[in-house]
């Protein structure tokens, strides 16, 4: 088709955006296209510039912008639905792949408010200007208020969704992959109206948006300090990368899944970043003397930083910046009067957190963290099939969450819990193999080896509930066996040989191991609470497997057990019924 016939035959289906503040003063423009459903197709930052507005296409024809259906801030893309009955306009097609580079383009938007105005160009790169997948690179000419406009091949079918501008170079913008779009989770309508209650006048962005400089200056002038004493140490506490890691964390452009110490975890800058900006803990090793001043000062400033965090808060809402920052900065460690400066109690303050979470996964719905943070609480609360299928399409997403043990331990997890026991066993072992090699790659002895070594120990005790949910006993069996062999004191080994007894039919000798267990967890608590805090899980373990389940109610039953009955009563709600045995002496 030529250039004259793409647009013929497009054009009627492309709309000239004007949004409106709450007052309804016009206060911006942009485009949409329509698609399947009556659906409108336009660019996140242009939908929720004011609280509503209007749509004007060629015709003459226009409409008001009713709901939002589908949206993800970090792609900038957003889907609506309007007043116009469907059928009323006819659907431009999108292609579910990207676009080859150097493939021609035509573009038909809405720049400076002009109405309906077409430029052409080529794919000038399949990937955006910092190797985004989700986004290309065109030369066709865009202006303000050709945001939201579609990116057309010369069949008329939709390539992408025009973005930004380059303002470096000349010819130079950006569009969002059409299979972005099409990936989108359709949701609950959220009327365009409600979107007013978040829209914020010029004098509240200004003082928003100094309020957020403020405390984004001293969150980094503590991450610098930080930095400066880690370099004074030989073996510092967690190191941070610098302000470039803070940046990353409040943009949201920081990947989930990171390499770090010779394999693949979910990253978690933001906590590192949080314990080093409060509570300094390299100036304990640096300056021992002047530790308790440094770390009292830095308090303080944090303190600051976030009263005036949330002050931005307040007055932008849904400002994802802001709420990064407030999640990020947010100390579970506050005590009383921290919280009566920041005029929130304890419990307001752990229901704030949450609240700014679930918003912050809402506005990114289908990001990868927003995936991998929802299926851990999909998985939490029971939704196993909700959390399977999130973890599914993070897999797709981005390969390298099938060669993260964290990633496959969960999804292993949520695969027990549907009976999917062949799939839950693979996940299982191949997060087992991943963990040694990575332990394998590290300097024995050192932190990394034993996070490592650790990490597959769990495992492998891990491993055993899988391979008697899949009916591999003996295999449960000869595991257990080479375990003992090789790691003959450890807790770990307690547990699994518990496990095995239990899917035996010996409850009594698992009973035995739980004793042990129990003791440990007792008699380390005060001078070791690490371990204590192991025996703890592992006795956990030995619970759920003689109660047969793993659920809300056997979790409550298993705090119970662990802390507050005694062995007879203990006994009867296990179901052990013969005489109680002798603890098994400690290991020699």
């Amino acid at each position: 088709m030529t250039t004259a016939d793409v647009v013929a035959a497009s054009k009627p289906s492309v709309a000239a955006l004007t949004l409106k503040d709450k007052s309804g003063k016009e206060c911006g423009s942009g485009t949409g296209f329509f698609i399947d459903g009556g659906l409108l197709v336009t660019n996140w930052h242009v939908a929720g510039v004011g609280a509503g507005g209007t749509g004007k296409l060629p015709d003459g024809k226009t409409f008001e912008l009713v709901s939002v259906v589908a949206f993800d801030q970090a792609s900038d893309v957003a889907v609506l639905t309007t007043d116009l009955p469907k059928g009323t306009v006819a659907s431009l097609a999108m292609i579910p792949k990207p676009p080859p580079e150097g493939s021609d383009v035509i573009v038909i938007g809405n720049p400076l408010g002009l109405g309906h105005v077409v430029s052409d160009g080529i794919v000038s790169a399949t990937v955006g200007p910092k190797g985004e997948a989700s986004l290309f690179q065109i030369t066709a000419p865009i202006s303000p208020g050709s945001s939201g406009s579609p990116v057309l091949d010369r069949q008329g079918r939709v390539l992408g969704v025009a973005s930004a501008m380059l303002t470096a170079g000349q010819n130079l913008n950006i569009a969002i992959s059409a299979d972005r779009v099409l990936s989108l989770e359709r949701r609950e309508p959220v009327p365009i109206a409600d979107w007013a209650a978040n829209a914020v006048t010029d004098a509240e962005e200004r003082e928003a948006t100094a309020c957020l400089e403020r405390a984004e200056a001293i969150v980094k002038q503590a991450v610098a300090d930080e930095v400066a004493i880690a370099a004074l140490i030989p073996d510092p506490f967690d190191p941070l990368e610098g302000p470039l890691m803070l940046e990353s964390c409040l943009s949201g452009s920081r990947a989930v899944v990171v390499e770090r110490d010779g394999g693949l975890v979910v990253d978690g800058g933001a906590n590192s970043l949080r314990y080093a900006a409060w509570y300094s803990p390299n100036a304990w090793l640096a300056f021992p003397r002047d530790a308790d001043s440094i770390k009292s000062k830095r308090r303080r400033g944090m303190l600051a930083a976030l009263s005036a965090g949330h002050r931005s808060l307040e007055l932008r809402p849904s400002d994802a910046r802001t709420l990064r920052f407030v999640l990020l900065v947010s100390s579970p460690f506050l005590d009383d009067e921290q919280r009566e400066q920041l005029g929130i109690s304890s419990e307001t303050s752990e229901s704030l957190y949450r609240e700014h979470e679930r918003k912050l996964r809402n506005m990114n719905p289908d990001s990868e963290r927003s995936l991998w943070e929802q299926a851990r609480i999909d998985l939490a609360d029971g939704n196993s099939a909700s959390a399977a299928k999130r973890l599914e399409l993070l897999a797709m997403r981005n390969e390298q969450w099938q060669n993260c043990a964290e990633f496959l331990e969960l999804r292993s997890r949520a695969f027990a819990d549907l009976g999917r026991h062949d799939e839950a066993l693979k996940d299982q072992l191949l997060a087992t193999k991943l963990a040694g090699m990575a332990r394998d790659r590290s300097q024995q002895s050192s932190t990394a080896w034993n996070e490592w070594q650790e990490l597959r120990m769990s495992a492998m005790v891990t491993t055993i509930d899988r391979l008697v949910a899949a009916n591999r006993l003996h295999d449960a069996v000869a595991l257990a066996e080479a375990f003992g062999r090789d790691h003959p004191d450890s807790l770990e080994r307690r547990s699994m040989d518990a496990k095995v007894l239990v899917a035996q039919g010996d409850r009594e000798g698992a009973w035995k191991h739980f004793v042990y267990l129990r003791s440990q967890l007792r008699q380390a608590r005060s001078d070791d609470a690490l371990r204590s805090m192991k025996a703890a899980k592992l006795a956990r373990e030995v619970v759920f497997a003689l109660l047969g389940s793993r659920d809300d109610s056997a979790q409550s039953e298993a705090r119970d057990i662990l802390w507050n009955e005694s062995d007879e009563v203990i006994r009867e709600r296990l179901k052990i019924v013969n005489k109680p045995a002798e603890p098994v002496a400690p290991d020699k």
